[in-house]
Formats: C-alpha cells, sequence, structure tokens
C-alpha cells in the first residue's frame, strides 16, 4: 500500500504518515455514515437553526472519521510516543455536552455518557501494558452501550447514536493500544 506523510498539523487525528487505503476508508465511510444518519434522522434536526445543523454535522463527522482513524497503526503510534498528549486528547473530548447544548436538552443523559467516558477511557489509558486492555475497554463499552440503550426511549437516533459512537470512540478506538505488545 502507499503510504502518505500527513503535514503536522493532522499528526494528532492521523499520525505521521498512513496508507492511502486507511485515508480513503477514514473518510468515505465517515462522511457516508454521516450523511446517512442525517438523511434518516430528518425530522429529529431539521428544525434546529442552520449554525446548529452545520456543528451538528461537523461534531458528528469528528466523531465517526476519529473512530475509524484512531485505529490505525500510524494513529496508534503517535499517542504512544506522545502519551501525555493521549491524556489531553481524552480529556478535549466534550463533544456530549455540545450535543446537549446544539438539541437545548438531555444535558443529564449527555453529562453521563462524558464522565462514563472519561473515567473508563482513562482508566483503559492507564492499562497500556496490561494482558486484557482490549477486553476490559470492550467490557466498559458494553455497560455504556446497555445504560444508553435502556435509557434510550427519550433520546433522538441522531443523539443516541452519536453519543454511543463517541463512547467506542473515545474508550475503545483511542484508549487502547490496539498494537501493543502485552505482558
Amino acid at each position: 500500500m502507499k503510504t502518505i506523510k500527513i503535514p503536522q498539523f493532522l499528526h494528532e487525528v492521523l499520525g505521521k504518515e498512513s496508507t492511502s487505503a486507511e485515508l480513503v476508508m477514514i473518510f468515505v465511510t465517515s462522511i457516508l455514515g454521516t450523511v446517512g444518519l442525517f438523511y434518516f434522522t430528518n425530522a429529529e434536526w431539521n428544525q434546529l437553526a442552520i449554525w446548529k445543523i452545520v456543528l451538528l454535522f461537523l461534531l458528528i463527522f469528528d466523531v465517526l472519521a476519529g473512530f475509524i482513524a484512531n485505529l490505525t497503526f500510524s494513529t496508534n503510534q503517535h499517542y504512544k510516543e506522545n502519551s501525555k498528549q493521549r491524556l489531553v486528547f481524552i480529556a478535549i473530548h466534550i463533544q456530549p455536552l455540545i450535543f446537549a447544548f446544539l438539541f437545548n436538552d438531555y444535558f443529564y443523559i449527555c453529562l453521563i455518557v462524558w464522565i462514563y467516558t472519561l473515567i473508563t477511557a482513562l482508566s483503559i489509558n492507564a492499562l497500556q501494558k496490561y494482558p486484557a486492555q482490549k477486553v476490559l475497554a470492550g467490557c466498559f463499552v458494553m455497560i455504556g452501550f446497555i445504560g444508553l440503550l435502556l435509557y434510550s426511549n427519550p433520546i433522538p437516533n441522531l443523539l443516541l447514536i452519536s453519543l454511543a459512537f463517541f463512547h467506542l470512540k473515545v474508550t475503545y478506538s483511542f484508549a487502547v493500544d490496539h498494537y501493543a505488545v502485552r505482558e
């Protein structure tokens, strides 16, 4: 596969170099996923102000693209080499709080998802050499999904899916060192 050097300002999201196939997969699936979500949930967001719709679209695209990008060797390696940046990256993920603001509602569930994700991601990150790091992250994600689905009745599908992928992105896709040699 052809390797592409990533511009430095994108190292935090794509690492130092990636393959053209990975970049195409990240972009195409993320844009298709975001457009698909917006198409099938039109009634849930069409009454929002245009600036809120644009911001919501960009945030959801970011969550979906980040979910895929964080699984790549390049992004994983970047944060392995810059472990303090990984902590900062976990801490700055406040999308659920912004979702609550954009929807003008659902603050408590968004806050719970954000806090739970922050705690689980920091816990998983602290276990970089732990042999069952991926499995434990999967357990945390499963518990988070069950909680979301049990609470899902009053939540719009667009928000529910966005919160689920946010949790999956930060706790499993990002906090796990997918290419580590386990002890």
